[in-house]
């Protein structure tokens, strides 16, 4: 059971571009190795960690555990195919062949939704991945005050870009009042 959710969390991890060693300082291990022992099953990992694995990860703890409806009526893995496409290897399962196959009986308008709904969840994912790997930059830096200890607790919140306002004109006065705010 272990190895299976080592297998997982080293797929997800892989899969968000994140290293061993990133993981293990958002979680709050030693080092790598720990890591490295979990995702191949030689160390057992306590169930509350599970919980912290799968917000480290961007996921959550059914995935982890592989609770989803094939593996609990299962009892031998899910089936699967392998490609090989333009000289790429592929694997594919039978609900992704079943996605397939629906994706094709779809008119154009349809495939466009779809593949448009996929270009944004690919973008979603790979900026999930970009701002976990700000917020484990941000906690391995020494210098971080108070207000940023507090923003890593709330990623939400980490603003990601900031712009001047070109529709009023910015007087001495309101230059000044910002100034004093952003000083405190």
């Amino acid at each position: 059971m272990m190895a299976h959710i080592g297998k997982r969390i080293k797929e997800k991890r892989e899969a968000i571009g994140m290293t061993q060693e990133e993981l293990a300082i958002a979680l709050g291990y030693k080092n790598k190795s720990t890591i490295a022992k979990i995702e191949n099953g030689t160390n057992d990992i306590v169930q509350s960690k599970v919980v912290e694995f799968a917000n480290a990860l961007s996921t959550t703890v059914p995935y982890l555990m592989s609770w989803d409806e094939e593996d609990l009526t299962q009892t031998t893995p899910v089936e699967t195919f392998g490609l090989n496409i333009l000289g790429t290897d592929f694997t594919i399962n039978p609900s992704e062949i079943e996605h397939i196959k629906k994706y094709r009986s779809l008119d154009s308008y349809g495939q466009e939704t779809v593949s448009y709904l996929l270009e944004r969840e690919t973008a979603r994912v790979k900026e999930i991945a970009k701002q976990e790997k700000r917020i484990i930059k941000l906690k391995t830096e020494t210098h971080t005050s108070e207000k940023e200890q507090a923003l890593l607790k709330k990623p939400h919140l980490i603003p990601r870009a900031s712009h001047e306002r070109t529709d009023l004109k910015v007087t001495k006065e309101m230059k000044d009042f910002d100034d004093a705010f952003f000083d405190e």
